[in-house]
């Protein structure tokens, strides 16, 4: 994860900025999947992500959304350590997966 999270922050900021977009596009469908709303998806993609949707309440991952967006936020406006944003964003959506 931190040879990861160093790739995405060396060099040109447009890994970065596209990780600060994906993953909390990706932590939002999660929540309309645990909903059992999103249907617009490959079948085996949403066969997959729905087991991990399943993990927790729509309302838990919207948690996850909020501090990840939080996280990256706070990174843009303040200039955090980017490693540590991508790292902290990894680990909250690893801690809900569980």
């Amino acid at each position: 994860m931190h040879r990861f999270a160093d790739s995405l922050i060396r060099g040109e900021a447009e890994g970065y900025r596209l990780m600060s977009e994906l993953l909390p596009a990706a932590v939002a469908r999660l929540a309309v999947l645990a909903l059992g709303r999103e249907r617009d998806t490959d079948p085996a993609e949403r066969a997959a992500l729905a087991r991990l949707a399943a993990r927790r309440r729509p309302d838990q991952w919207v948690e996850v959304w909020r501090k990840i967006c939080h996280l990256f936020a706070a990174a843009d406006a303040v200039d955090l350590d980017k490693k540590a944003v991508v790292l902290n964003a990894f680990f909250a959506v690893e801690e809900a997966a569980r």
